[in-house]
């Protein structure tokens, strides 16, 4: 494909001059052209479910996932905050259209670029949101990857990371997989990381090892012998998961494991331990402290549900 910046209209373009800070207007003409690849704003329609099977774009959103995930600050937080409070919604709608066979698409690669971020956490809270690990039980339940092994590493990130969100937003009550799919997602996962064994022998070893170790994870969680807080290969950093600790990382207060009480008021997608700490990382934060129209819709009540 060619620059993403070709299939930003020029009348886009021009909606965007209103933005005074350079910074700002770049990451949203990014957003648009995006939105734009990805017929978000047909999110949901025929002709959008159909794009799962295009293998340009496919290729152009695995290489692009990589490339929005390692943005540094303050371009790649700018970037993150604007798709997800415009577009989140969009993007797991066009998700969900996609056949359940189709676990590798466009929209779940760029839905792992945005795992990590605090705006992605919230809305998993949101109805919307709470259907994501519902539909990726089912569809890894009943389906292998259809296209290259290597996909399974993104699949099961993704799988895990809203385990993870599940988790922490029923006051830490572990997410109830239906025992309808329990035994086909355990078989699953348990080929996989099989598979990853065999490989590891012959190539890759180090990259390997992160998909067997992810695997592992998954399969323990499912056992009941794993808690989500030591899940995502992050051992002790996993307690400063988005909405889990405070969003302040210079002090690694987090590594207290105690939760935090105060949110960002205004765009209620971090949390921090206390007002010291808030305004020590607004220098940070104020970059992407953008409230999404969608967090209202937001359910912070610990209620477990069945998956």
């Amino acid at each position: 494909m060619d620059d993403e910046m070709d299939i930003v209209t020029q009348k886009e373009l021009d909606e965007t001059e209103y933005i005074a800070d350079p910074k700002q207007r770049s990451a949203q003409r990014s957003v648009i052209s995006l939105a734009n690849r990805l017929q978000l704003q047909n999110a949901g329609s025929v002709s959008t479910a159909n794009l799962h099977s295009d293998p340009i774009l496919k290729t152009f959103m695995f290489t692009k996932a990589y490339e929005i995930y390692a943005k540094p600050w303050p371009a790649g937080d700018i970037l993150h905050a604007r798709f997800c409070s415009q577009h989140l919604p969009a993007l797991a709608q066009a998700y969900k259209a996609t056949p359940d066979s189709r676990l590798a698409t466009p929209y779940s690669f760029m839905m792992v670029s945005l795992l990590e971020k605090g705006h992605f956490a919230s809305f998993t809270r949101t109805p919307e949101g709470k259907e994501l690990l519902h539909i990726q039980v089912r569809r890894l339940a009943n389906h292998d990857v259809e296209d290259k092994i290597y996909h399974t590493f993104h699949v099961i990130e993704l799988l895990n990371f809203l385990i993870v969100y599940a988790y922490y937003a029923q006051d830490q009550v572990n997410p109830v997989i239906n025992p309808e799919y329990l035994p086909g997602l355990r078989a699953r996962c348990e080929g996989w990381r099989n598979t990853y064994y065999g490989y590891m022998q012959a190539y890759y070893a180090a990259r390997n090892q992160r998909v067997v170790d992810m695997l592992t994870e998954t399969i323990e969680f499912l056992d009941d012998t794993r808690s989500p807080t030591d899940m995502l290969r992050l051992n002790e950093v996993g307690k400063h998961m988005p909405l889990a600790s405070c969003g302040y990382m210079k002090s690694e207060c987090w590594r207290s494991g105690d939760v935090p009480t105060l949110a960002c008021s205004k765009c209620k997608c971090v949390r921090y331990c206390s007002p010291e700490h808030q305004k020590a990382d607004w220098r940070y934060h104020k970059v992407a402290c953008i409230t999404p129209p969608w967090i209202l819709r937001t359910d912070s009540e610990g209620a477990a549900s069945v998956l």
